[in-house]
Parts: structure tokens; sequence; C-alpha cells
């Protein structure tokens, strides 16, 4: 018979999703680099920066006017950051599509098993983050596209 992870074992797990995500964003830096494909890595640099404002910046405006909590739910900067990052890794690697958008959902699987947030709170916090930051996204992609061409 299987042996059942502990709460702490998969709290450790949770832990690292994101840290691993990362890692993944980075190598696919570092691989550019190696590439010379430094343009490249510039404009996904800032993709990232402009990801972490968004998320960061809806959390800001979440403790300011308390609209998850006025709903009694949670904003979750796990979740906006998971978005973020597998967003970025699945748009650029066609073939990690279904195995990022896999892990993500495991990922959110764990973190209501965990009780670390609701399933409203993941639906809610998605949507909000994607609504926000896929605007600004093309807004920059328009820019970058000007900028490039002149």
């Amino acid at each position: 018979m299987a042996e059942v992870l502990s709460f702490k074992q998969l709290d450790y797990i949770a832990d690292l999703y994101i840290p691993v995500l990362l890692l993944i964003v980075i190598g696919v830096w570092i691989r550019n680099c190696w590439d010379k494909k430094y343009q490249k890595v510039i404009s996904q640099v800032v993709d990232l920066v402009i990801g972490v404002l968004v998320v960061y910046g809806l959390r800001y405006i979440d403790i300011l006017l308390g609209l998850f909590e006025k709903y009694g739910m949670d904003y979750s900067t796990h979740t906006a950051a998971a978005l973020l990052l597998c967003g970025m890794i699945a748009f650029r690697f066609n073939a990690l599509k279904r195995y990022v958008l896999i892990s993500l959902i495991l990922y959110f699987l764990l973190m209501v098993y965990q009780n670390y947030h609701s399933f409203s709170d993941i639906v809610v916090t998605s949507l909000w983050v994607t609504w926000v930051y896929v605007p600004v996204q093309k807004g920059i992609n328009r820019a970058r596209t000007r900028f490039i061409k002149h």
C-alpha cells in the first residue's frame, strides 16, 4: 500500500513550485544568452518585471480596498505568481503547454487541499490578474513592436 504524504511534505512541495518555475524561466534566459539572443532575454525580463508589478500591484490594491475580504475571500499571491510564470513558460514552449497547465492545476488543487486558499480565492485571483495583465502585456508588445521597427 502506498504511503500518503504528510502535510509537511506537501507543504514543502508547494513551497518549491514557484521557485522551480522561476528557475525554468531563468534557465531559458541563460540558454538565450548562450545563443546570443540578448534582445529576447531583455524582452522576457521586462515581461517578468511587468508581471510582478501587476501581481503585487493588485495585492496592494486589495490590501487598500479590502476587495477580497469584503466577499470572504483572500487574494492569492501564490496563484498570481504561478499563473504568471506558467504563462511565460507555456507561451514560449508549445511542447510544454500541456504539462505546464497540468502542473498549475495540480498546484491549485494542492493549495485547496492544504487549506491555503479556497477554490474561489484561486479562480477570482486568476481572473483578476488575467483581466489586468493581458491588456497591459498587449500594450507592451505593441510598444515593443513600434520601438523595434524604428
